[in-house]
Formats: structure tokens, sequence, C-alpha cells
């Protein structure tokens, strides 16, 4: 049974993200924050997003520093973790993606698609001037 936490790699809000999540259960992972001081809107569904100045504090408190990797395979055999496709709000992304890569949007060669961080498509602000897009985008 541990708290672990992966190193600050996700970029979000001007700075670098790291996910909290425990191997066990909720309960542990719930009752680590509140120790910790996390607050309620950094829970999403079976993580903490905690920015990077709260790396080395969660670390002392005792969270065990594990790759991103290493973190999602013990979050997966824990049981706990929800995947993408029963996350609602990030549905019509995955989705898009897809059709992108699929079907190739007609501005494609234009300037409609901007890559996002590390390359990847981001859909939330990547497409937002393409005119086939854009209707789908709110």
């Amino acid at each position: 049974m541990s708290i672990l936490i992966d190193p600050p790699l996700w970029p979000a809000h001007g700075t670098l993200f790291s996910h909290v999540v425990s191997d066990h259960s909720l309960q542990e992972l719930h009752e680590f924050a509140r120790r910790t001081g996390l607050p309620q809107r950094a829970f999403d569904r079976d993580h903490y997003d905690v920015p990077e100045r709260r790396y080395r504090q969660l670390v002392d408190s005792g969270a065990q520093p594990v790759s991103g990797g290493e973190l999602v395979r013990r979050l997966v055999a824990s049981g706990i973790r929800v995947p993408g496709r029963h996350r609602p709000e990030k549905l019509d992304k995955i989705l898009l993606r897809r059709w992108v890569r699929t079907w190739r949007c007609p501005d494609w060669a234009g300037s409609c698609w901007q890559p996002g961080a590390r390359g990847t498509a981001n859909t939330t602000t990547g497409f937002t001037s393409c005119r086939f897009l854009r209707p789908w985008m709110s």
C-alpha cells in the first residue's frame, strides 16, 4: 500500500504537474490528500493533479517517487484506474483526434492545425481556427 507520485512533466496553467495516486484505495489517497493539504478540486476521478512546487513536500510527506509508466501500471493493477473512455469530459477530444487521424481535416495542409505539447494534436486550441471543425469545438 503506497502513495505514488510521478515527476512533474505535464504542462498546464504555466507550470508542470505531477499525479498523485494510491495503489491500494481511494480512501488512502484522500486521507493523504487531507493530511498534506491537497485541495479537493485537484482530484480527477483516480488521482490528484499537483503543481511542481508541491512535489518535494509530497515526497517528504511519504509519496513514493516513480516514473509515469510505473504509476500507471500500479494504478491499473489496483483496479482504481478510470480509463479515458469513461471520462465524458474527455470523450469529445478523443473522438476529434481519431476523426482527424482517420479522415484528415480539409484544412490539414493549411493553418488550422497546430501541434500541442511534444508535437501532439492540441484539440482544445490546435483546431480553433479551422473553418470545418470550429462548430464542434465550442
